[in-house]
């Protein structure tokens, strides 16, 4: 369960996608929830290590082994994941939906082929309460997540629980005028980090603090290109100095969608990696 409680955590932002909101829709695995544009039919991704030729410019060096692939319906959903690693399948995810596409269930393939998990969700009448019940590849429970949102579809909490009901983690998430203005998450009752005083401009997130109960406040601030992709993430200190935590830069299609992302780390604007993206479109 912990590690499905990692799935909370808050480096959302530093992804390159505009997440600014958690919130649940019918199209939760849906094209548009990727920040894809036009008719996709799966895409690719791959990573390398990022280095510098004898110009100093940003050239691809060795291919990381993590990779993965996502294979879209022609209604725009989420059909299937592929973890790849070193080219070969590592895991599978396979997904069902009910109705307005809400997500019915996922299957969990490993590299063998044989079914790992399954996680079933149930919905409530007012769609206000989300249910996901997991069992492992012997049809036995091993957790269960209750999601709860508002009647607009906002995340308020996530809890998991283990087989025997005990609590192991949750998130709680507190909203002003439909955006998000707070964010907390705890494993076994600890609290983890905390995300608040969020600003916007228009519908971006640009600043927060993010604390724990055992740190002073940090603040983030974010850039945007204007596809809403994540650009540039910086921390602020006391003195009111930056350093920059992540930058990203961009290569774009003729549909708006990126198909290399060159990530830069550190105070010296290292060149950390390259992710490539194969799209493949109907």
């Amino acid at each position: 369960m912990k590690k499905l409680l990692s799935l909370l955590a808050f480096p959302l932002l530093l992804t390159g996608c505009a997440a600014t909101n958690t919130t649940e829709t019918p199209g939760e695995y849906s094209l548009e929830s990727a920040q894809l544009s036009g008719p996709v039919k799966s895409v690719t991704t791959a990573g390398f290590l990022a280095g510098a030729d004898s110009a100093g410019r940003v050239v691809r060096g060795a291919a990381l082994p993590e990779g993965s692939r996502q294979v879209y319906s022609e209604t725009g959903m989420l059909d299937e994941s592929v973890s790849l690693h070193s080219g070969e399948c590592a895991a599978r995810f396979v997904y069902a939906y009910g109705r307005d596409n809400r997500i019915a269930e996922i299957l969990r393939y490993g590299a063998d082929g044989k079914m790992a998990v399954k996680m079933t969700f149930e919905w409530n009448a007012g769609h206000t309460e989300k249910i996901c019940s997991i069992y492992d590849a012997d049809g036995e429970l091993t957790g269960r997540r209750v999601s709860v949102y508002d009647t607009e579809g906002h995340l308020l909490t996530e809890t998991d629980y283990a087989a025997d009901g005990a609590e192991t983690g949750s998130l709680a998430q507190r909203w002003g005028n439909g955006r998000m203005i707070e964010r907390a998450l705890r494993q076994d009752s600890a609290l983890i980090s905390r995300i608040q005083n969020i600003r916007y401009d228009g519908d971006h997130m640009v600043a927060y603090d993010d604390y724990t109960e055992e740190q002073f406040p940090t603040g983030f601030f974010i850039a945007y290109d204007k596809f809403g992709h994540i650009t540039k993430v910086e921390e602020e200190y006391d003195d009111g100095t930056r350093m920059l935590v992540r930058e990203m830069e961009y290569t774009y299609d003729t549909h708006g969608n990126w198909t290399e992302q060159t990530v830069y780390t550190g105070p010296e604007r290292e060149p950390d990696r390259i992710l490539v993206r194969t799209i493949e479109y109907r």
